[in-house]
Order: C-alpha cells, then sequence, then structure tokens
C-alpha cells in the first residue's frame, strides 16, 4: 500500500545560489551541491512459521511408579491399669463386756488394696506402605 517507498534511504539534492557583493573576487554565483540522507520510518508484516507438536492418537506411554502412603490401622496397647479391691483380714480388737472387763475379739477387717493389670487399649497406628501406581 505504498509501504515500498518508505523502505529505501531517500536523497535529495538542491543547489543553492549564493550571490555575493560587487567588491568579492569570487565570481557572483556560487554553486555548491547539498545532499541529505533522511531515513524514513516503516513497519513491515511478515508470516513467522511455527512448529506445532503433533500428538499422534492411540499411543499413551504407561510407567509403573513407586508411591509411599500413610495407612491407618487397627491395633492394641498393653496398658497398666490400677484398681482397688477389698479384702478381708483377719484382726484384733478390744471389746468391753458388761461386767467391766476388757476382752480381746477376733473378727474379719475389710482393707482396700490397689493392684495393677495389663489391658489391652484399642488404638490406630500410621503405617507407611509402598506400593506401584500405574501412570500414564
Amino acid at each position: 500500500q505504498g509501504t515500498e517507498v518508505f523502505n529505501i534511504k531517500t536523497d535529495v539534492d538542491k543547489q543553492r545560489t549564493l550571490k555575493l557583493g560587487p567588491a568579492d573576487p569570487v565570481p557572483h554565483t556560487v554553486t555548491r551541491r547539498h545532499t541529505r540522507q533522511v531515513e524514513v520510518p516503516y513497519e513491515k508484516e511478515v508470516k513467522v512459521p511455527v512448529k506445532v507438536p503433533k500428538v499422534v492418537p492411540g499411543k499413551k506411554a504407561y510407567r509403573q511408579v513407586k508411591v509411599k502412603r500413610l495407612v491407618e490401622q487397627p491395633s492394641f496397647e498393653m496398658v497398666d491399669e490400677v484398681y482397688t479391691e477389698v479384702e478381708e483380714v483377719p484382726a484384733v480388737r478390744h471389746k468391753t463386756v458388761w461386767v467391766e472387763k476388757i476382752v480381746p475379739e477376733r473378727y474379719m477387717k475389710q482393707v482396700e488394696v490397689t493392684k495393677t493389670r495389663k489391658v489391652k487399649v484399642p488404638t490406630t497406628v500410621l503405617q507407611e506402605i509402598e506400593d506401584f501406581e500405574t501412570v500414564s
């Protein structure tokens, strides 16, 4: 659209005429050649080749990959449990009889005894499992 003209540097030639006064020994007319170079900006449209990757249909690559997972598994834990039990122990106490006499008396005294026992408590444990997974 006329942009080809702007692609070329243009040279402009002009002749200038200088008139000097009568006292000068130089001839009346002096001609000088004056050259000017002008660069004109322009825009150029260019088609650039683009490489597009092609995907081949029907071909998929499958790969086995090692995967680590955390899995909750039920388990049991042995815990010490404290409990109290009442036992009867033979003991002697002094008893006053109606005759104003103190007599020793045997009886079964109840005493609290603390004991411990092992108890299974259900818990969950995180376990790391290595597995293979198919990745496309």
